[in-house]
């Protein structure tokens, strides 16, 4: 009997002060928006703050902004029965200054010899490029659709060493000074050595548009042709360019090719079986 009234008298004591709760408006704006001293959160008056709760009493939460430009504080406050509708609780913890000394170090500053050295390089090189304005008006394109397959053919008739194609690229990133593994780059000497170029961002057919880049340089190939360019040094200022010319006349829908190296390869043949 005696275990039986304990257990009624405890939970009516829980009832009474379950009901009190229920009347006070901070008890149940806490039970849909966590309310704990040094959360951080945003406000609908405030857009684009973050703000951290200082403090609460009965009827108001006090949050603080904290101006990181200005260093100027600002509170604001808000009544128990607004804090569901103006105040969501937030991961983000507010923008922070970064102190002059780390700017210092992560600013953007060429001070290297070397990328100094790449970017003149490079910049003559697109003059040089610009300078022969080899465009739609000397070559056509065909490509297979689905694959980065192109041929290049003439637009007109060309003279004899009148069609030079030089490498180039799109950033000067691609300009580099060891040799790459791979077989598509281009050569530039200049009085700070040699710098190797490599291709453009590849062109492709989207569907809903091109994106990449076409360098002909790149897509000058050996083909089923008998060819018809040939490797070529371009003296442009400090730079001595490898490229390419056409060493015969092109006649209008002639292939661009170079020529094949069957002859030399003819010959390396010959030089294996006699050894």
């Amino acid at each position: 009997m005696h275990s039986c009234v304990a257990f009624q008298f405890e939970t009516n004591t829980q009832s009474q002060v379950s009901l009190e709760d229920s009347k006070d408006p901070m008890f149940n704006a806490g039970l849909k928006v966590h309310l704990e001293l040094g959360s951080y959160y945003t406000h609908k008056d405030h857009e684009g703050k973050v703000l951290v709760l200082k403090g609460k009493d009965e009827t108001m939460c006090h949050l603080s902004h904290h101006d990181p430009l200005t260093g100027a504080e600002t509170m604001v406050s808000v009544s128990a029965e607004d804090i569901v509708a103006k105040l969501k609780v937030t991961k983000v913890k507010g923008n922070l200054l970064m102190e002059p000394s780390t700017l210092s170090q992560v600013f953007l500053n060429v001070t290297s010899d070397m990328e100094k050295k790449r970017a003149t390089v490079y910049l003559q090189l697109l003059e040089a490029y610009e300078a022969l304005d080899t465009d739609e008006n000397y070559i056509k394109v065909l490509y297979q659709p689905g694959k980065a397959a192109f041929t290049m053919h003439a637009a007109c008739d060309i003279k004899k060493n009148e069609l030079v194609l030089l490498p180039c690229t799109d950033q000067v990133t691609k300009m580099i000074s060891s040799e790459p593994k791979t077989k598509d780059f281009g050569k530039v000497q200049s009085k700070h050595g040699v710098m190797y170029v490599l291709p453009p961002k590849a062109l492709k057919d989207t569907g809903g548009g091109w994106e990449g880049s076409f360098c002909p340089f790149f897509h000058c190939k050996s083909g089923p042709a008998k060819g018809n360019m040939s490797v070529t040094t371009v003296k442009h200022k400090d730079l001595q360019i490898t490229g390419f010319w056409n060493t015969e006349a092109l006649k209008e829908n002639d292939e661009i090719c170079l020529f094949e190296a069957a002859e030399e390869q003819q010959v390396a043949s010959k030089r294996r079986k006699k050894a």
